[in-house]
């Protein structure tokens, strides 16, 4: 489904803020678009962004970008955002935790066996000796 910005203004949400110190907190924002082809949301944090620690900055498209550029440049801040860091205001809180503690499972569990993959794979086997000897 493509949505035009007036489509989705009245979606509401919360999203991870993250500053370039590695915090994050969630935070209002608005969903408004989603491209199917790469399966994530375009959210915008409007002018109530949070602030963050003293000093902080916004990581933003792989680029830190300070609270002072921000205050200077745009009203609002856009960028990606996956379903799962994306709750929505019409969504039970409870039902989204469950997914994402469901998707960080399956996450652990997959690492868990390419883990193990990559061990068998880098195994010596060439002096190891038969089972028939």
């Amino acid at each position: 489904k493509s949505w035009s910005e007036d489509e989705a203004t009245s979606l509401r949400a919360h999203s991870r803020y993250y500053f370039a110190d590695g915090t994050w907190q969630w935070a209002p924002c608005r969903a408004i678009a989603f491209d199917a082809d790469r399966r994530h949301f375009t959210i915008e944090f409007g002018e109530g962004r949070p602030g963050g620690p003293a000093g902080s900055a916004l990581v933003f498209s792989g680029r830190r970008v300070s609270e002072t550029q921000l205050a200077g440049a745009q009203p609002s801040v856009r960028k990606p955002a996956s379903r799962l860091n994306l709750l929505l205001d019409s969504e039970d809180p409870l039902a989204f935790s469950a997914r994402v503690l469901a998707a960080l499972e399956r996450r652990r569990s997959v690492e868990a066996q390419l883990h193990y993959a990559l061990l068998l794979n880098t195994l010596p086997v060439d002096s190891a000796s038969s089972l028939a000897q």
